[in-house]
């Protein structure tokens, strides 16, 4: 905007050589008299009190003139508009007429008197040019009384569009050619000389007409009668906010009734119209503003300089500028490009000239503030700003970016002070705010991170809190609001006269600046996504990505395609990378496990060259997201490994939560060294380990808003499947124990953890906890006691197939006690931890029953025990696969021979090298808790492979039991026991005795 001078004015006037209408009477009233006024209070004083004369004439118009047929006729059918309000609805209408239509021609300067006799003509109407200083004193008169004494009136816009046309043409038959420029004088008054007269007049007429309407019988009829009338024809309460909104209302009708040029504005290309500065009871200067601009008017020898009204009309024009400039920022019903307009006429009115200072409202304001705005804050915001943002169901991205958001607002906020430049430097930071915020949504969206919408629009609700917090002592604050509309309307907003919209210059700005490009922006999102849980940030990305297409969720997809890459990847070692921080690991389970994990982690972070982004859209849609959207293929991604290491824990007969935990925490520098978008820049999604949030994630995966929801984990059941040949090897593989020892310990551990509930939130097991699984050995032996008992050569429920080829006295019986062991071992049902410790804890038992039998059973030689007990063990993986109980091959291992038994070690203190002796433990439990039990054990195997004499009499008996004794004293029997028959002969020629023979 040019610099006002001579001849340009800010607020929409002309000054001309001599200021304009407003200068020339200036210039009129200030000749006139003896003694110039000489000091700035004396000019206003004269200035009002010439506009209170002629307001007076105006008050004889309406109160004591007779009044004119032609105005009567003009008026008489204006009571038909309503058809309410009683009997005073004609003296409400016709009185409110008759003054508005007196004003009228007022203003034109023709007076039309009504006849003092009755049935006469009216007089002939007195007609007189009007100078420009009479021009402005019936133009500012005319206005402020039509606003101030009718304005808050019903009805009379109705009334005016009823009579306008015929008031125009009964003045134009008034006035002669020469006259004819009296219709439309008032289409020169400016809107900063509007304001000038109202400051001067308007109060006088404001008291006067509150006087007339309170008076009795004595009031003026044309003041009185409306106004006792209101509340019948307006049908409202007469109160201040209905009075106000009826002024407001009225307003261009009555600026277009008096030819004010409601076009004008005070603006260069926009802002408050004339209705606005005839109304607005905000816009008027005080009495202190004037006198400053006057007494530039006033020369050192106290003497009115009329050669310096130029200067005074500019300062005028400049001060009411800034004042309509002011209101009009503050106005928050106007539209976000007026209120930018007059911030841009504002900081031209008021900008300081310096050579720092030189260039225009862009350069040298906006892109200043634009620095120092966004150079200062970070994403975090703290305190009552936070707070804002932490109520409500805002997700956490939502939540981050609008306490992003929120901090900017506080900065703008904070340095708020009296100074009214403050309403013009936040109106441009609102702007900037806008424009970034519109920038923050749409890289949002197109870089896959989730929508931050919501957080940016609390954000922006909250201003008004922020403001009033900051905005404290009278300080100049705006509010300053969002709406998507209201920024994409900038598109059309032009605020200067070169090319190019507020929104494309606002946007080449942020492309330019450090903070706004788009490497800072990503960075930015990356900040505010990070705060999202996984589980939101799926969601986010996988709606974008799956656009209604149900193959992205299949093998063929998007996400199976991903999968495919990841297994791919660790399978190809097989769980043996040598990562070297996942083989220090004390178990092969947990080191396994490890490096499986490691190797995906590390698929995954290698960026959007790998082969699943090199190919064209799985689902078919001509986009992979695969390629274009690191922030899916990541979070997506991490979802397939916690899924994968969710199948590893159920395949798993360890607990192998080291190795898992360890492969996340290695991952931590696989995405903080990763690349993560086509230009190598920005960060990666961390996946972390975070079962709960895996667990109970649930997304609506095809976009719809109501579509019930579906869990993450039963949706990649489809991709990553317990059968799947790949999580088979990799079972295999964890599971891969060499001996029973080591079986007994993790599979111990486990049990604790899982099933007991010991050493949770990352405690060490303690020897204490280890308690329980010595109580749980003590409950496996009546089971095995059972099963032993059941198993006899006669009737073992076809357990002598696993036997075949022995006899009794080549351990046949041994055998088949052993198999019976076996068979209820793997007969346990189920597939869960519980079912394999019951398992791990009866092979241990039957191993230590099997070296008792081995080292105490009296018969063992005799009935080859060592032979049968090892035939049952060689039948253990045949006998395992006659089951029922058995149907996971990973979780039912094959329960062998344990010569190690003795030496075997277990740690029940899992964070120190303490050791126990795992036979000290069980034979404690034998020889304790379950001696009946074992008693009963060792019975069954003395009968059953021992085979007690049973014979008929007692001289057989008692030559079966001499039979064995000589076999386990001597080593061997011939079956001649002579010996044993000549007492036997003796003994039975008693005839007490024979009785037994």
């Amino acid at each position: 905007m040019p610099e006002p001078n001579a001849g340009t004015s800010p607020s929409g006037g002309a000054a001309g050589s001599g200021g304009g209408l407003f200068g020339e009477w200036m210039k009129t009233v200030l000749n006139n008299g003896a003694t110039p006024p000489s000091t700035p209070k004396k000019i206003t004083d004269k200035l009002k009190s010439n506009l209170a004369t002629t307001f007076g004439e105006l008050r004889r118009w309406i109160t004591v003139k007779v009044e004119s047929d032609e105005i009567k006729e003009l008026c008489g059918g204006v009571g038909d508009l309503v058809s309410w309000g009683g009997w005073g609805r004609n003296p409400y209408m016709q009185n409110l007429c008759k003054a508005v239509v007196e004003i009228r021609y007022f203003i034109s300067n023709v007076e039309t008197t009504g006849s003092r006799f009755m049935g006469q003509a009216d007089e002939r109407a007195r007609i007189a040019p009007l100078t420009p200083d009479e021009a402005y004193r019936r133009c500012i008169v005319g206005a402020v009384a039509l606003s101030a004494m009718y304005g808050d009136h019903c009805q009379l816009t109705e009334i005016i569009e009823k009579i306008t046309k015929d008031v125009d043409s009964k003045l134009g038959k008034h006035l002669s050619s020469k006259d004819r420029a009296n219709l439309d004088e008032c289409k020169n008054i400016s809107a900063a000389e509007l304001m000038i007269g109202r400051a001067l007049l308007h109060n006088t007429i404001k008291t006067w007409t509150e006087e007339e309407r309170m008076k009795g019988g004595g009031g003026t009829w044309k003041v009185k009668m409306p106004w006792r009338y209101w509340a019948d024809v307006c049908k409202q309460k007469r109160e201040d906010a209905n009075l106000q909104q009826q002024r407001k209302d009225n307003a261009e009708v009555m600026t277009n009734f008096l030819k004010l040029d409601n076009r004008k504005t005070a603006g260069s290309s926009g802002g408050t119209t004339l209705a606005e500065v005839l109304t607005n009871e905000n816009l008027q200067l005080d009495s202190a503003t004037i006198e400053k601009a006057l007494q530039v008017a006033v020369g050192g020898n106290g003497q009115v300089d009329l050669t310096e009204i130029d200067k005074v009309v500019r300062e005028l024009n400049k001060v009411s500028g800034e004042k309509i400039a002011q209101e009009c920022m503050k106005n928050s019903s106007k539209k976000f490009c007026e209120r930018l307009d007059c911030a841009k006429d504002y900081w031209n009115l008021t900008k300081e000239k310096s050579s720092s200072n030189t260039g225009d409202f862009w350069d040298s304001n906006v892109k200043e503030k634009l620095n120092s705005l966004l150079s200062t804050t970070t994403i975090n915001a703290d305190g009552t700003t936070a707070n804002l943002c932490e109520n409500g169901d805002l997700d956490s991205a939502n939540k981050a970016a609008c306490k992003h958001m929120a901090k900017f607002l506080h900065e703008m906020y904070k340095n708020g002070s009296s100074d009214p430049k403050q309403y013009s430097a936040q109106m441009v930071q609102c702007l900037l705010l806008k424009a970034y915020a519109a920038k923050l949504k749409e890289q949002a969206k197109q870089k896959g991170y989730c929508d931050i919408q919501l957080g940016i629009d609390r954000a922006f609700e909250s201003a008004s809190a922020i403001k009033t917090t900051n905005c404290t002592n009278n300080k100049s604050c705006i509010v300053c609001n969002w709406t998507d509309e209201d920024y994409s309307k900038l598109n059309t907003c032009n605020i200067d006269n070169t090319s190019g919209s507020v929104k494309s210059k606002v946007e080449s700005m942020l492309k330019e600046n450090g903070q706004t490009q788009d490497n800072k922006i990503q960075q930015t999102l990356t900040d505010i996504n990070n705060k999202n849980p996984l589980c939101q940030r799926l969601q986010c990305l996988a709606t974008k990505g799956q656009n209604n297409n149900d193959k992205f969720w299949q093998n063929g997809g998007e996400v199976g395609t991903l999968w495919n890459e990841l297994s791919t990847a660790m399978m190809r070692q097989n769980g043996r990378n040598g990562q070297k921080e996942c083989n220090e690991l004390r178990t092969h389970s947990e080191k396994a496990a490890c490096n499986y994990l490691h190797a995906g982690l590390e698929a995954l972070y290698k960026g959007t060259t790998t082969p699943a982004a090199s190919l064209p859209s799985p689902s078919g849609d001509g986009n992979n997201i695969l390629k274009t959207n690191p922030s899916f293929r990541q979070t997506m991604g991490c979802f397939l490994l916690h899924a994968y290491a969710n199948e590893m824990k159920k395949k798993s007969i360890c607990n192998i939560d080291k190795g898992i935990e360890k492969a996340f925490d290695l991952g931590k520098g696989l995405s903080s060294n990763g690349t993560c978008n086509a230009t190598g820049k920005g960060q990666c999604v961390p996946c972390e380990l975070k079962e709960k949030d895996y667990d109970e994630c649930k997304i609506n995966t095809d976009g719809k808003t109501g579509t019930p929801q579906t869990e993450v984990k039963t949706k990649l059941k489809t991709i990553i499947t317990e059968n799947d040949p790949e999580i088979e090897k990799m079972a295999i593989e964890v599971n891969k124990i060499d001996d029973l020892c080591r079986r007994f310990q993790c599979i111990s551990e486990r049990w604790l953890k899982d099933v007991k509930n010991k050493g949770q939130n990352g405690d060490p097991l303690k020897a204490t906890d280890w308690n329980d699984v010595w109580k749980e050995v003590k409950k496996e032996i009546p089971k095995l006691r059972t099963a032993l008992g059941s198993a006899t050569t006669t009737t073992n429920g076809g357990l002598g197939e696993y036997c075949k080829g022995l006899d009794e006295k080549g351990g046949k019986d041994a055998c088949i006690l052993i198999a019976a062991g076996l068979k209820n071992l793997y007969n346990t049902p189920g597939d869960d931890v519980n079912a394999s410790f019951q398992r791990t804890m009866q092979c241990v038992l039957l191993n230590a029953i099997a070296d008792k039998m081995r080292e105490e059973l009296p018969c063992k030689e005799e009935r080859s025990a060592t032979e049968g007990i090892n035939e049952a063990f060689k039948a253990s993986a045949t006998i395992k696969g006659n089951s029922t109980g058995c149907n996971d091959a990973n979780k039912c291992f094959t329960c062998p021979r344990f010569t190690e038994y003795r030496n075997c070690k277990i740690k029940e203190y899992s964070n120190t090298e303490q050791v126990t002796m795992l036979k000290d433990k069980v034979d404690d439990v034998l020889k304790n808790g379950a001696k009946e039990e074992m008693k009963k054990i060792k019975e069954v195997a003395l009968k059953e492979i021992c085979k007690p004499c049973t014979e008929k009499t007692f001289c057989e008996s008692l030559t079966c039991v001499a039979e064995k004794w000589e076999k386990r004293n001597k080593g061997t029997s011939n079956g001649n026991v002579t010996w044993v028959r000549n007492v036997l002969s003796w003994l039975c020629s008693w005839s007490w005795f024979s009785v037994l023979c």
